[in-house]
């Protein structure tokens, strides 16, 4: 009787370990079905807004702001009532209000009558540009400036109910392979949160690494941050108003806990693109989605008029909706008073528009 016990301690053991090493992702799933849901096509115009050299867009209340490799300005700012061009801000330099290495950092804001944009420079300083000031004085005008964590190796947000808080988010690392590991701080404390036990396993690391590629977006006013990554049908929701974090997973796609070879992330000789380009707004984030049929399945997945998909999230991890885009476009932003969305194409540096009015975007 006594072996028969140290037989079952020995068996039980082995399943409590097996249980805790063969898992990759501690966050609580939530199985969700959005892929290939899709029914409304949308069809695109062309705006007569067109940079040079325009990498990504954003509307900012009144304005549509485009981020370009113009030295002499990188921001091109349209007025979304009209679209009209109103100016050029931030020429490249070593000045408060100058830029070297400019990109968008997080949500533009409202102080006051003001419109604020908050960029990123060099990858670690943040410089919040007032537009509204800017062109009325025909130059770049910075309310509030300093160094933040380093974008190379993760990101870092003030939390807005508590600034002395911060969530953390600490990319992968290579030499030894790790995880990215993220993080509530408050001040010199910090607690894990633990949301990546051990590396997935790959073929390779570097395969493995793929799987961890991403971008996060926060809620426009409350502490609600959601994770999209770029080749995995995966979203993190870290929602710090309710304590709540767990991921939103299309039923019955690769998960982390599979093993990835390298044709983990590819349809035929092509790279799939999930979740890329995304937006915020108060009730909804939309986000271009390039893994469902509707993409992968046409006839050139990779040219510039390969349409696309726009899926459509709460903020409580629930699918709403989704739309088809006629044109192909790598990123977008959302005109809330206009219910425009538009959309760049990097190819031909063309601004379409999509006409969303008639359309209940963002209602289950």
């Amino acid at each position: 009787m006594r072996n028969l016990r140290i037989v079952v301690c020995i068996v039980l053991s082995f399943w409590v370990l097996t249980s805790c090493t063969d898992h990759y992702l501690s966050l609580p799933v939530k199985e969700i079905r959005f892929k290939n849901l899709t029914d409304t096509l949308v069809h695109g115009y062309e705006t007569d807004v067109q940079v040079m050299g325009a990498k990504s867009i954003v509307v900012c209340d009144t304005f549509l702001v485009v981020l370009t490799n113009d030295v002499q300005g990188y921001l091109k700012i349209y007025s979304t009532e009209s679209l009209n061009f109103l100016g050029s801000l931030g020429s490249q330099g070593r000045a408060g209000n100058e830029f070297n290495k400019p990109s968008f950092l997080e949500n533009p804001y409202m102080d006051g009558a003001d419109v604020i944009l908050p960029l990123l420079d060099n990858n670690i300083v943040r410089k919040d540009l007032n537009i509204t000031r800017s062109l009325k004085e025909g130059k770049a005008v910075i309310n509030s400036s300093g160094r933040v964590m380093n974008a190379a190796i993760g990101s870092s947000f003030d939390l807005k109910r508590d600034k002395d808080k911060q969530f953390v988010c600490n990319s992968y690392e290579i030499t030894p392979p790790k995880p990215p590991t993220y993080y509530l701080k408050n001040g010199d404390q910090e607690t894990e949160i633990m949301v990546y036990p051990q590396m997935v396993r790959a073929v390779e690391d570097h395969v493995g690494f793929l799987g961890y590629v991403s971008h996060i977006y926060r809620h426009p006013y409350k502490d609600i941050f959601v994770e999209a990554f770029n080749l995995r049908d995966y979203l993190f929701y870290f929602d710090f108003e309710k304590e709540s974090y767990y991921a939103v997973h299309q039923k019955g796609a690769l998960s982390f806990d599979d093993y990835y070879d390298d044709s983990a992330f590819s349809e035929g000789d092509e790279q799939v693109n999930y979740f890329w380009s995304g937006v915020c707004t108060d009730n909804f984030i939309m986000f271009l989605y390039g893994a469902g049929d509707y993409c992968i399945k046409s006839k050139d997945y990779k040219s510039s008029v390969t349409p696309q998909e726009v899926l459509v999230f709460d903020w409580s991890g629930n699918y709403l909706c989704g739309i088809k885009l006629d044109v192909r476009v790598q990123k977008i932003t959302y005109d809330q008073k206009h219910k425009v969305l538009y959309g760049l194409n990097d190819s031909n540096e063309s601004i379409y528009g999509f006409n969303l009015s008639r359309y209940n975007i963002g209602k289950k």
